[in-house]
Parts: structure tokens; sequence; C-alpha cells
């Protein structure tokens, strides 16, 4: 009896309820279903604000990431909307990444997170900042893509600026050193 309790309470706490929604919210945007995945990750913050991973997530749905590397085509219509001035998808996504880059500097230093590549939180918010450095490429793309050619150059310090940041927080990240690799000259 007790023991059959204890094992009902741990399975359905707010913390493993919260690594479930979480898991099916990879599975859903593994599988493309980016709506389902954000419902999910929504879901596993509200049950554990502390999951920065799922923040990090969150925002990678709204650039259409579905980590299986197949994002070109929709990267491709974030960057013509930008273009025509509508940035509003990749500011939710900023947003996003905020979020995961708070969580993380309010985490211990040695806090261990369920990652594969992400272990620690200074490598969530290193990954955070990666992904806002591809959302200024974005909108400095864009901004070489309108009429206002100008207004581009500015994205690239931003750009710039996150990977510094990120390299900071975890020399080793590799996206930032391949994204770094394909940087313009300042």
């Amino acid at each position: 009896g007790a023991a059959a309790l204890a094992a009902y309470l741990i399975i359905n706490s707010p913390h493993q309820r919260a690594r479930r929604a979480f898991d099916d919210g990879l599975k859903a945007q593994l599988a493309g279903d980016m709506d389902t995945a954000r419902q999910k990750y929504q879901e596993a913050l509200e049950l554990d604000p502390d999951m920065g991973l799922a923040a990090l997530m969150m925002g990678m749905t709204h650039l259409g990431i579905s980590l299986t590397g197949n994002t070109t085509g929709y990267l491709q219509q974030l960057m013509e909307l930008a273009a025509g001035g509508d940035t509003r998808t990749l500011s939710e996504a900023d947003r996003w990444f905020d979020h995961a880059i708070l969580i993380a500097d309010r985490l211990p230093p040695t806090s261990s997170l369920r990652h594969a590549d992400i272990k620690t939180p200074a490598q969530l918010a290193a990954y955070a900042h990666v992904m806002k450095a591809i959302t200024a490429y974005l909108r400095y793309s864009a901004g070489l893509m309108s009429e206002d050619p100008l207004s581009a150059s500015p994205w690239l310090s931003v750009m710039q600026s996150e990977l510094q940041q990120a390299f900071a927080l975890d020399p080793t990240n590799p996206y930032a050193r391949d994204m770094q690799n394909q940087l313009p000259p300042l």
C-alpha cells in the first residue's frame, strides 16, 4: 500500500509530468509538428519553470527547427518575411532563447541537464546564444535583401556578440564554431 502510493506520487509529481510533456514535445518536434511541440513545451514549463531545455526548444520550434536538420525552407521563408518587415516570428524565437538564458543563469552551475549535447546550465545558455546568432543572421540576410541594405550591418555585430557569449560559456560549442567560420568579416 505505502510503496504503491509513494510510486504513484513520484510518477505523478509535477517534475515527472514536466519531463513527460518535454519528451512528448521532442517527439512532436522530431516529427515536424511544431504546434504540438510548442503546446507540450509550454506544459512542461508550467509544471517546471526551471526547465530551460523546454524554453530553448520552444524557440527552436519558432524557427521551424525539427531536430532532423530539415529547416532550410522555413528559414528562407522567415528571412523573406523579415525582408518585408515582418520579424514577429524571429522576435518570438528570441524571446524564448532569452528565457532559456535567464533559466540557465538562475540554475546552480553544477546542475545536470538531461540532454546529449546540453549537460550544464552554461551549455544551455551557450546554445541559446547560438540560436540568437542564427536569428541575427536571418535579420542580416533580410536586410541585404531589402531596399535598405545598410540596415543589415548592425545585425552582423549582434551575431558576432552572441557567438562571443556562446564561446565564453562553452568554448567547445560546435555550432558556434561552425557559424563563426561562416561569418563575413566585420
